[in-house]
């Protein structure tokens, strides 16, 4: 859901978190980032979502391309997403993609199959323009274990994930790290807003 911390702010921590896990990440993000991949998927224009010279620019450059997603939180329909509507709630998903491996892991609080599937497999044909030469694995939560319910932190869950990834963790390790709890995600909340 829509959470707590507006997305300038969760904007902020994951370039923070970024900045103290690894200099060879990528950041890719804008309020924009889904809806515009969205529109390219269903136009057939994927290869114009960044321009090629920028791609192959950032291609060996950076291993890592860190992905937040802002999407709709229609359960029946992970297409109808609109970041423009003020009114209709928005949830956050995280893609970390690691193109010379050929690998796009999918991370949603919610675990909804459907969802990560489906954005999975956009990022996926997406990579497929750049990295032709590779077969594209895409993996994601099993939907086992719903992490988030309820609440509107969602998007301190996809600053948690990315902080235990670049720890090391896998994404199996990580949908079953005994981190990933309601308590664990408020205190993060409680340290990165109390004022001094």
């Amino acid at each position: 859901m829509n959470t707590g911390i507006n997305t300038d702010a969760i904007d902020q921590i994951l370039k923070c978190i970024i900045d103290n896990l690894n200099s060879n990440f990528y950041y890719l993000y804008s309020p924009a980032t889904g809806p515009s991949l969205l529109k390219r998927y269903k136009n057939h224009t994927l290869d114009n979502f960044v321009k090629k010279t920028v791609i192959e620019e950032r291609l060996n450059k950076y291993p890592v391309w860190v992905l937040p997603l802002l999407v709709g939180l229609n359960e029946n329909d992970p297409s109808d997403i609109d970041y423009k509507d003020e009114k209709k709630m928005k949830h956050w998903m995280l893609a970390i993609v690691q193109p010379n491996r050929g690998l796009v892991e999918i991370f949603d609080s919610f675990a909804r199959p459907t969802h990560m599937n489906f954005w999975g497999e956009i990022i996926k044909q997406w990579m497929q323009i750049f990295c032709s030469n590779k077969e594209i694995l895409v993996r994601s939560f099993s939907g086992q274990r719903r992490h988030q319910n309820g609440g509107l932190n969602c998007g301190l869950w996809v600053c948690l994930y990315l902080v235990l990834w670049g720890n090391g963790n896998n994404i199996t390790e990580i949908e079953n790290h005994e981190k990933c709890t309601e308590n664990e995600v408020e205190t993060f909340k409680y340290f990165i807003t109390v004022k001094k």
